[in-house]
């Protein structure tokens, strides 16, 4: 979209990649989901928020798209469940001081190793970097984001960065993997008509 972001390769030359190089074709899909808005393919940028599904989008993209969902022409592919701001949670999100930054384009420089850019974003427990080769979680309660590992070791009742009461259910995990997604799908689905069903409208069985 705009000039406020990097831009991923295009599905085309992915399939190219794909042949020569598997490897790095699963590292690009691996940057796309972990470093860019999934709906404007434009580098994450503060405020981030997150799904249900734990997609990640630039909170902006999601604005435009609410007021015209003809802005991105896969909305309806890619967030059709999303209809308000309340379909989303917005990240609290810890920056990696590791990291630098292009303030001309707005993309992060690589490190010595080209195809490994430094993550936007870490765990403030485990210092462990949001680049995808780690697993991590936010509380849909208060929108904290940590490593699926603290949350793991650090058996706590209440979130480990602002002490919020949350509950095992209330941790969505980024990016989930495929049998993850399928869960969260099916929770969604259940809050969906729970919702339905308490706001008094006909629920599923036609009461």
């Amino acid at each position: 979209m705009g000039n406020d972001g990097g831009s991923i390769p295009k599905r085309s030359e992915l399939v190219k990649e794909k042949k020569k190089d598997p490897v790095a074709d699963a590292r690009i899909q691996t940057i796309a989901r972990w470093f860019y808005c999934a709906l404007s393919k434009t580098l994450l940028q503060v405020p981030v928020v997150a799904d249900l599904l734990g997609t990640l989008y630039n909170r902006e993209a999601i604005l435009e798209m609410l007021l015209d969902r003809s802005r991105y022409g896969d909305a309806d592919v890619i967030c059709p469940h999303i209809h308000s701001l309340k379909d989303v949670v917005t990240l609290k999100l810890t920056p990696n001081s590791a990291a630098q930054y292009s303030h001309t384009n707005g993309t992060t420089l690589m490190g010595a190793d080209e195809s490994a850019p430094r993550a936007l974003f870490v765990c403030p427990i485990t210092k462990r970097e949001m680049n995808g080769r780690y697993r991590f979680v936010f509380s849909r309660q208060c929108g904290c984001v940590v490593s699926e590992q603290a949350v793991r070791e650090i058996e706590e009742a209440h979130c480990l960065v602002c002490n919020k009461p949350v509950a095992p259910d209330d941790y969505i995990p980024i990016n989930p993997d495929a049998e993850q997604l399928v869960k969260l799908k099916a929770a969604l689905e259940s809050r969906k008509k729970a919702k339905v069903n308490d706001d008094g409208h006909i629920n599923e069985h036609g009461c």
